[in-house]
């Protein structure tokens, strides 16, 4: 039978480890989920600088700008020799259900990279990500003539799914 000092034990040992296992949880970003906000030009973007997981639970990280990519710099800041490429599209290309490194952009971004690295003299490429989940063909307009023309990019690339014209 359990004596009150060997009762008291089991419950601190109880609630370390619900608060170790919150804490893990998280760490891991459980419970975060990517928020958004009212815009007047676009519907809705998502709110810049955050972490949290998707719709799918995937890891998610937002940055300044808003969008789900890494930092890009000032806008006015680009390197010599660099190559902007804009992306602008809906859910496909913001890829909530993949890791970072494994959305399309990322892979055309290495892939450039790789290619390029062979030119004398180097070329640097950054593949910006505009895309955001849910958007139709009238508000990726708006995305670029509000969030990509500011940057100046080189190049921009509007990714079509089946269901982005409606």
């Amino acid at each position: 039978m359990f004596t009150h000092s060997r009762l008291r034990i089991l419950v601190v040992i109880l609630l370390v480890a619900i608060v170790l296992t919150e804490w893990r949880l998280d760490r891991a970003g459980y419970g975060r989920v990517i928020t958004v906000r009212v815009d007047p030009d676009v519907g809705w973007l998502v709110e810049p600088n955050q972490e949290g997981l998707s719709r799918r639970g995937v890891s998610v990280k937002i940055n300044s700008a808003g969008f789900r990519d890494e930092e890009w710099g000032e806008q006015g800041d680009q390197s010599e020799g660099q190559i902007r490429i804009a992306v602008i599209g809906a859910s496909v290309t913001f890829a909530e259900g993949v890791l970072e490194e494994e959305r399309w952009t990322e892979v055309l971004e290495d892939a450039l990279q790789e290619v390029l690295a062979g030119f004398t003299p180097a070329r640097e490429v950054l593949v910006m990500n505009f895309a955001l989940a849910g958007h139709a063909f009238d508000q990726m307009e708006q995305v670029y003539q509000h969030h990509v023309r500011p940057w100046q990019p080189d190049l921009c690339l509007v990714a079509l799914a089946d269901n982005t014209m409606r």
